[in-house]
């Protein structure tokens, strides 16, 4: 959000993206414990 000079707003839009998926998916799949959100997962657009 600081590079990209959008402050707050932008970072919590930045967040939402990258949890999308997330959000929808990881309550119905019971194997999965955690979820860990990493630099390079946000800037591949990809969970690991």
């Amino acid at each position: 959000a600081i590079k990209r000079n959008t402050g707050a707003r932008g970072l919590r839009a930045i967040i939402e993206e990258t949890m999308k998926d997330i959000m929808f998916d990881v309550p119905s799949r019971e194997e999965i414990e955690k979820v860990i959100i990493t630099e390079e997962s946000v800037k591949d657009k990809k969970p690991q």
